[in-house]
């Protein structure tokens, strides 16, 4: 089953499923966006249903985690001690905590069988984690319709024309070689289609469902 709510937010899920439930939208288009099957997706608009302010996405754990012992957590920060050490040892090239490692030293050396993600929380609370830097984004901003929108690559031909289920659309720039289509769906009768070249935003047309025909909203 996919993890809906690390892929989407509460908002963005019940955008979706409002729209639904004002008949804007099939609810096969929001299975495929949300990879999820239809027992799923009943499961959460039912869940809407019952509380549309309180509505979440997010996982509950029906059991409460098991903790680990004093020993344990103290092995823990023994080994990520000694990783710690090599990382601020500039003669070694080691500049990331290795935490499958530890988690095999502590089974091997302690016969402690201590999850991975125990480990990393262990390191986030005694500071034996490094943040990854932030990656730049490819584009300037990635608006919500970007998200939800199925999307088609298409190679422009000279007359800056590209073709989509024998339906002709044309651009009014050239952009390079080829464009990213961004189909999102407004209502029964059209849709919006954004236009990416180069991870940038070129060009937005409002089309109707039918000459686009790629689902049936």
């Amino acid at each position: 089953m996919a993890q809906v709510h690390k892929k989407f937010s509460d908002s963005q899920v019940k955008e979706m499923i409002a729209r639904y439930l004002a008949k804007e939208i099939k609810r096969g288009h929001i299975q495929i966006i949300l990879g999820i099957k239809r027992r799923r997706f009943c499961e959460l608009v039912k869940k809407y249903r019952e509380g549309p302010e309180s509505f979440s996405v997010e996982y509950k754990r029906n059991t409460p985690t098991r903790a680990i012992t004093s020993d344990v957590e103290e092995n823990i920060i023994i080994e990520l001690s000694k990783e710690k050490n090599l990382i601020d040892d500039h003669a070694i090239p080691t500049r990331n905590y290795n935490y499958s490692y530890i988690k095999d030293i502590l089974e091997e050396k302690y016969t402690n069988k201590v999850s991975l993600p125990t480990i990393i929380s262990r390191a986030k609370k005694y500071n034996f984690y490094i943040n990854k830097p932030k990656k730049q984004k490819a584009h300037d901003r990635e608006v919500l319709k970007d998200i939800f929108a199925l999307r088609a690559n298409r190679i422009i031909d000279p007359y800056r024309k590209i073709s989509i289920n024998n339906f002709e659309i044309k651009l009014k720039e050239k952009p390079r070689d080829y464009v990213n289509m961004r189909i999102y769906p407004l209502n029964k009768e059209f849709s919006e289609v954004r236009f990416w070249s180069d991870d940038k935003l070129i060009e937005v047309k409002e089309i109707r469902n039918s000459d686009l025909r790629v689902v049936q909203f």
